[in-house]
């Protein structure tokens, strides 16, 4: 099962058990800045606490991994989560990005509060 065939809310518990699955969560929780690299297809709690802070992030109401987070997980563009404009946060991240390191988006926090860290 891929993330595109998910039909209904699959628990957290149930997601530790597929590691494909798990992996491609991970792989667009890493895309979209949630979770530093590598997606290793091991669905522990950290993996866990970075799909629910996603999943408050984007206000969606899903115990588990279901098709509204799905659709968010797969649809959504990585320049749509950075509003970047000419402030000294935004020209810091822009610098970053352009010196490949990874940023990660920390839910209930705004641009000058985000962690950086450097890509793998």
């Amino acid at each position: 099962m891929n993330l595109n065939q998910i039909e209904q809310v699959i628990s957290l518990s149930e997601l530790t058990n597929n590691s494909t699955l798990a992996s491609e969560v991970q792989s667009q929780l890493t895309r979209l800045g949630f979770l530093a690299p590598p997606a290793d297809g091991k669905f522990a709690p950290m993996s866990a606490q970075y799909l629910k802070n996603f999943q408050r992030w984007m206000r969606i109401d899903e115990s588990g991994l279901g098709v509204r987070t799905a659709e968010y997980l797969l649809g959504l563009k990585t320049d749509i989560m950075l509003s970047l404009g000419q402030d000294l946060a935004s020209r810091i991240v822009k610098y970053m990005r352009a010196k490949k390191y990874f940023v990660v988006v920390k839910a209930n926090r705004y641009l000058n509060k985000w962690s950086y860290l450097p890509a793998c």
